[in-house]
């Protein structure tokens, strides 16, 4: 059987797309082997993130938007000649991300839609004076037009539904490539509680500044990583000022890849308090390594409960207050065992050899009802949780 040519389409391959370009990137690596994979991409001319050799890179160099927009044209038109058999369009709103859903329509070539989030209701609430006049010209319409939308959790996959598309919903969730598995830090002074993320509202790091204000756990760090967006940083110095903790929390800034590995590979507890995620791809980081997780219930990561390896609890200061209390208060011989029911649980559902294995399955089923439309669109039977 020959193998399938799949096109990935994604509005940067740069590192300062953070989440949703890493994504691609990694998935078109992990697919590589089994498929034929070719990823159309923006790039500003900065660091990228690295595919595998297999993977054909067509990349559009920034430009003014008229002459950027033509050049993605150009370069999708090049793609999808070369006889595609989906497309596979990462991201919403963008209008080169139109394009790639106009032009597989035009050839006759079926296309999916990754939400990445932007469909969860904070997410496609926020600013959605800027989104507006994109959803009526194009965006609905190509969602609605699409053989499938994926989502990465159940949780997103209910957010996308909610909105009546009639085609397919798949749950495919993030992969992850296993770490060489060291032992946790065990009690190393000062033990460690580790944010990595972008330092936004969302992600409800005022919430976890005043619980660790009224915790203040002794011999205990909170380290908080990532980004700064929009001056937050500044805010949350002045709570932690406010709250006279300046000597127990400390910003470690944005990270390159080696240095976050390092900073939860010697983590004690990882924590992400956000108000909503349609994942949170760093409880996988740190569940890989070992690491225990802290995360609230607007994730979709019940999972750390079940399988004995983190606390999932509501959003607020009183159960993240609680949960810390508690969380602190373990051995460390406590914490290395949760660590390890984490690690099995990564090891056993999501690795990129498992999660490509899944897609690949459903771009051959979607490429079969594609071309014979009689066919019965029989649930995902990989995901029990997919239309």
């Amino acid at each position: 059987m020959p193998q399938l040519h799949i096109v990935h389409v994604v509005g940067s391959a740069d590192r300062s797309g953070a989440g949703v370009a890493a994504s691609v990137c990694e998935l078109c690596s992990a697919i590589s082997g089994q498929a034929r994979v070719t990823l159309v991409a923006g790039t500003d001319g900065g660091p990228r993130y690295p595919v595998a050799d297999r993977v054909r890179q067509l990349l559009c160099p920034k430009s003014p938007w008229m002459g950027r927009y033509r050049r993605f044209a150009a370069t999708l038109n090049q793609a999808l000649a070369e006889g595609a058999d989906l497309v596979h369009v990462h991201g919403l709103w963008m209008p080169e991300m139109h394009l790639a859903c106009r032009a597989a329509r035009k050839r006759n070539i079926p296309y999916l839609i990754s939400a990445h989030g932007m469909l969860m209701p904070w997410a496609f609430q926020y600013k959605q004076w800027k989104k507006f006049l994109p959803w009526r010209c194009y965006q609905q319409s190509d969602l609605r037009r699409a053989a499938a939308v994926v989502a990465n959790s159940a949780s997103e996959a209910s957010a996308i539904r909610a909105f009546g598309f009639p085609n397919e919903t798949l749950t495919i969730p993030h992969g992850i490539h296993l770490p060489h598995r060291e032992l946790l830090r065990n009690g190393i002074a000062p033990r460690q509680v580790v944010f990595l993320g972008r330092l936004h509202p969302i992600k409800g790091l005022m919430n976890l500044v005043d619980a660790w204000a009224l915790v203040r756990p002794a011999g205990w760090q909170l380290v908080l990583a990532g980004p700064d967006e929009g001056g937050f940083q500044s805010i949350l110095m002045d709570r932690i000022q406010q709250h006279k903790i300046t000597e127990s929390v400390s910003f470690a800034g944005a990270l390159d890849d080696a240095h976050k590995w390092v900073l939860l590979q010697r983590a004690d507890l990882a924590v992400l308090p956000s108000f909503t995620e349609n994942f949170g791809l760093v409880v996988l980081e740190a569940l890989a390594c070992g690491v225990p997780v802290i995360t609230t219930k607007g994730t979709p990561w019940a999972a750390v409960v079940e399988r004995g390896c983190g606390w999932w609890v509501d959003v607020g200061v009183p159960s993240l207050a609680a949960v810390l209390r508690e969380a602190t208060g373990l051995s460390d011989q406590a914490r290395q065992q949760m660590g390890r029911c984490g690690y099995e649980l990564v090891r056993d559902a999501f690795t990129w050899d498992r999660v490509a294995r899944e897609i690949l399955a459903n771009y051959e089923r979607l490429k079969g009802i594609h071309h014979n439309p009689n066919l019965n669109p029989a649930p995902n039977p990989l995901r029990a949780d997919s239309d």
